[in-house]
């Protein structure tokens, strides 16, 4: 997979070799509806990103947000984890990140439009106020920037309504939202909780880059 510029080195502890392996049988080989591209892939890339903002030296912090990232919407798009079962495997601070910052994309069995469960998400974040949440929740979102940068700027103009539920302009809406609680809610932490500068930078960057490659696509 490429990195898009990002130093990656994963740290593979036998407990984040563990999750690997239960990500790997929960999706076996399918892939994300927007792309094509595989969920296990996917997801290991948010572990990468994670990764490079968790607590140097912190061995625990390191593997809390790498598992955390992995699981991130394993309740919602498997069965293969209950949230007891999860919290059985992998205890209550990763089971927690991933309940914090997981999307409720349902209405018990109907589908929310885009907007009304984004905005949903923004205000579920807005009560998220732990730093491990935090990291999880915007290493999610670069990934999601990450890959329209890496993959659009190739495709036809009528690649994007086929792939997305929403326009250019509501995901622009959406990771400008959600850095904005993101900043706000990094504001109530410790100084020794508050997110890497670094991380806030490197999210500003790849949403200009975002803009950029998406703008063809609003006409």
């Amino acid at each position: 997979m490429e990195n898009i510029g990002f130093p990656f080195d994963l740290m593979i502890t036998p407990r984040v070799q563990h999750a690997l392996n239960d990500l790997q049988r929960a999706y076996k080989l399918r892939a994300r509806p927007c792309c094509g591209n595989l969920y296990t892939n996917f997801y290991f890339f948010v572990a990468q990103l994670a990764s490079t903002f968790a607590r140097k030296g912190d061995r625990l912090d390191a593997e809390e947000v790498i598992i955390a990232s992995f699981f991130i919407n394993i309740l919602r798009e498997t069965d293969y984890f209950t949230e007891e079962s999860l919290r059985m495997n992998y205890g209550t601070r990763i089971a927690s990140i991933i309940r914090d910052v997981s999307e409720k994309k349902y209405e018990g069995k109907t589908r929310l439009p885009w907007r009304e469960y984004k905005q949903l998400y923004l205000d579920q974040l807005s009560q998220v106020h732990y730093r491990g949440a935090q990291v999880v929740a915007l290493s999610y979102a670069l990934a999601g920037i990450c890959k329209v940068i890496e993959e659009f700027p190739s495709k036809p103009q009528d690649e994007w309504s086929r792939v997305f539920s929403s326009t250019p302009q509501d995901q622009i809406w959406f990771y400008m939202e959600l850095l904005q609680v993101i900043m706000h809610n990094n504001e109530q932490l410790s100084e020794e909780d508050k997110l890497p500068p670094s991380l806030m930078a490197v999210y500003c960057l790849r949403l200009d880059e975002f803009k950029s490659v998406v703008k063809r696509f609003n006409t």
